[in-house]
């Protein structure tokens, strides 16, 4: 994946769990780090980056239509990390603007993540985890 086919990976130290570390030390009280990432399936590259989020932040939460989140297509995820997720709250937005968007939190979190690695500055394979988009036809 790279220049050739179109795809550029994301910078590798955005990823990474120290990344998210220092953004999570200057955040004030109650903010959140929001990021929105492509991953295409398996979704090794969503995956890891929740797992990323998660050893790092209180809470996380994954938004994605519930195609996407079930690993059937790729696309864009919101990923965010917190103190505190409502998820509810969010989900209440998200079907006000009728997308068929779905927050994933808790278990439901945790079933998405799996076995998947945390993004460290020893493991931060960016390039290897982005899978190539599906070929049109």
């Amino acid at each position: 994946v790279g220049a050739a086919s179109g795809v550029t990976p994301a910078p590798w130290h955005r990823t990474r769990a120290g990344f998210a570390s220092e953004f999570h030390r200057v955040l004030r009280p109650g903010g959140a780090s929001v990021l929105t990432l492509i991953s295409h399936p398996p979704l090794a590259f969503a995956r890891a980056e929740a797992a990323t989020l998660g050893d790092v932040f209180d809470a996380t939460a994954v938004i994605a239509p519930p195609e996407r989140l079930a690993g059937d297509v790729g696309g864009n995820f919101v990923m965010v990390g917190t103190d505190a997720v409502d998820a509810t709250a969010i989900q209440r937005q998200l079907d006000a603007r009728g997308e068929g968007e779905q927050v994933i939190t808790g278990a439901s979190l945790d079933a998405f993540i799996g076995d998947a690695p945390v993004l460290t500055d020893a493991y931060a394979p960016v390039d290897q985890l982005l899978e190539p988009q599906p070929a049109a036809g």
